[in-house]
Order: structure tokens, then C-alpha cells, then sequence
């Protein structure tokens, strides 16, 4: 922001710009409070990217999200990590979405490492086991992810 915190033309570009990158710009001119759960997290990650990060970290960026919404967000998510060259580090405890859209895997437990590397080599029912403390599956998606039953 400039002086006085107001907006000049080329931060409102960005925020422009941020906006369709995040596919909200239906929401630019809508109160936060007014938007969906969903709606509101794709914003969040605009104000971020009209920063013009080279690194995105989001903490449960899926969190209180019913399945469509969080499927919605991890697409914009993998689409600019695909397209803008982003790169992006997520926490999240939903082994699906992490099966489905991440390439490399840190598993923590008790604030250890237990395991890191591509998700194929990584995200496997030993290591998930080891680290829940409950029998985990996984099976090779033919998309290329990792499906994770328990």
C-alpha cells in the first residue's frame, strides 16, 4: 500500500490478477462475511498471491470445508502450482487430498520426521500406519496419487 494505505493502479492489477488466479473474482467486491467457507479461503489465497509469492504455506487450508469446497481450493491450488510455477507447502491431516494433489510428502510425528520424499515413495500404508497408530492402507490411483483407506 502507499501512503495513507490506499490502493494505487498497479496494486489494484494485482489484486485483480490475484483474484482470477484464485478463481474468486466473483468475490472482489463482496463483504468477507457474505462469502462461504469455500469462498472466503480462495480469497485469503488471492491476498496472498497479490503479494506475487514464489512460496505459498498454508496451514489446513482445507479445514471446516465440506468435500466440494475443499476439492475446489486444492484444484486452485495444484492448477498454480501446474500454470505459475508456485511453489506451495500445505499442512493438512486429510490423506486423500494429500494422496490426490501433493508430489512430496513430510510426515511429522511428535515433531519428528518420520518420513520424507515423493509421495509414492513416502505416503505408503507402513509409514501411515507407524504414524496414526491404526492399520492405513494405500493403493496407486491410476492418476498417479495414492488412495488411502483405513
Amino acid at each position: 500500500l502507499g501512503w495513507g494505505g490506499w490502493l494505487g493502479e498497479e496494486d489494484r492489477r494485482a489484486c485483480r490478477r490475484a483474484l482470477a488466479l484464485a478463481g474468486a473474482e466473483a468475490f472482489g467486491g463482496r463483504c468477507l462475511d457474505r462469502l462461504s467457507a469455500g469462498e472466503r479461503q480462495r480469497v485469503f489465497i488471492a491476498r496472498a498471491l497479490a503479494q506475487d509469492p514464489s512460496l505459498l504455506l498454508l496451514d489446513e487450508a482445507s479445514s471446516n470445508l465440506d468435500i466440494g469446497q475443499e476439492v475446489a481450493v486444492f484444484k486452485v491450488l495444484d492448477r498454480l502450482r501446474r500454470e505459475e510455477g508456485l511453489t506451495i507447502m500445505t499442512v493438512s491431516h486429510d490423506l486423500n487430498l494429500i494422496g490426490t494433489f501433493c508430489q512430496k510428502v513430510l510426515l511429522l510425528k511428535e515433531g519428528r520426521v518420520r518420513a520424507e520424499g515423493d509421495l509414492q515413495d513416502t505416503f505408503t500404508g507402513r509409514n501411515l500406519t507407524e504414524l496414526f497408530g491404526t492399520p492405513v492402507e494405500t493403493s496407486k490411483r491410476h492418476s498417479g496419487g495414492v488412495r488411502v483407506s483405513w
